[in-house]
């Protein structure tokens, strides 16, 4: 498996285990196929929050990003520290060799094209529920989606799972 596929089983893992999936009903983009001029409705809460970036690399970033804090609380673990180099968790290498984890997120913030978290989350939008959109693309290679907003007519990216089908 490449690394573009791994870090893609990775991040729906992640994404499944955490808040951007917990409440969601099951007309979620993540678990029905979504197409282009599908009509659809975003879902975001208090407690299960999504970006809604102009990238696709961008949402597969974040949305990864907060699915590993997400996994981490849904698991009861500890969280891991916050790297001050990149504000992602920070997973150490050890004798056994790199950490597989920091690869991927290593690939991800390099296709996302940013340095850090912060610098990400500073090109996105924090995504609001119940937004009326129609699906512009929904690359099955991704966990993101490109809808535009049926009323302001802007476009945007957002994980799969913050989006019901209607």
């Amino acid at each position: 498996m490449g690394i573009t596929k791994a870090v893609t089983a990775i991040a729906v893992l992640a994404l499944l285990s955490g808040p951007c999936f917990a409440d969601s009903n099951n007309n979620s983009c993540l678990l029905k196929k979504c197409y282009a001029g599908d009509k659809g409705i975003t879902y975001a809460t208090k407690s299960e929050p999504y970006f809604a970036c102009p990238t696709r690399e961008l949402v597969d970033y974040t949305a990864f990003v907060l699915g590993l804090v997400s996994m981490n609380v849904q698991l009861g673990l500890p969280m891991p520290n916050i790297s001050d180099k990149t504000g992602e968790p920070e997973y150490l290498d050890d004798k056994s060799g790199p950490n597989k984890t920091r690869l991927m997120l290593d690939v991800l913030r390099g296709e996302a094209k940013v340095r850090t978290f912060d610098q990400a989350l500073a090109m996105c939008n924090k995504g609001v529920g119940k937004l009326r959109v129609t699906v512009m693309n929904s690359p099955a290679n991704s966990i993101a989606i490109w809808v535009q907003n049926d009323k302001t007519k802007s476009a945007f990216w957002l994980p799969k799972g913050n989006l019901d089908k209607k």
